[in-house]
C-alpha cells in the first residue's frame, strides 16, 4: 500500500485519462491500454 493524498491520485489518474490509458466515470475505472500501461511501469514511455 502506498500512502497518497487524494489530490496526488486524482492528479495521477487524470493524467493515465487524457494519455488514453485508462477511461473513468462515477466510482469505476476501466484499463484502456493495458500494453501502455505496463510500458510505463517498466520506464519505456517516451512521453
Amino acid at each position: 500500500m502506498v500512502a497518497s493524498t487524494a489530490e496526488t491520485v486524482s492528479r495521477t489518474i487524470s493524467s493515465l485519462r487524457r494519455r488514453g490509458f485508462v477511461e473513468t466515470g462515477r466510482q469505476w475505472i476501466r484499463v484502456s491500454d493495458r500494453a501502455g500501461l505496463e510500458q510505463l511501469a517498466e520506464g519505456s514511455d517516451s512521453d
